[in-house]
C-alpha cells in the first residue's frame, strides 16, 4: 500500500496557518478505479492518524454516502 503521509506533509508545508484541506473519498471503492486505476481504501483511523503526524490538528470525519470527507486545519 502507498503511504499518503509525503502527501499530507507536503499539503501542510504548502497551507497558510489557518487554512483548511478537504479530503474526499469514496466509503467503498468502485470496483473499476479499484482494478484500473489502482485506487485503494483508507481506514478513517489511519487517515486521522497520518494527516496528525503530517502536523494536521482538528481533523473532523464526516460520511456523507458514498463519500466521506474529511476535514483538517494547519494551525
Amino acid at each position: 500500500m502507498t503511504s499518503v503521509e509525503p502527501l499530507f506533509a507536503e499539503v501542510h508545508r504548502v497551507l497558510k496557518p489557518g487554512a483548511r484541506y478537504v479530503l474526499l473519498e469514496w466509503l467503498r471503492v468502485p470496483g473499476l478505479l479499484a482494478k484500473r486505476l489502482g485506487f485503494l481504501h483508507r481506514e478513517p483511523a489511519e487517515l486521522r492518524a497520518s494527516l496528525s503526524r503530517a502536523g494536521f490538528s482538528r481533523i473532523e470525519t464526516m460520511d456523507l454516502r458514498p463519500y466521506r470527507v474529511i476535514q483538517a486545519s494547519r494551525d
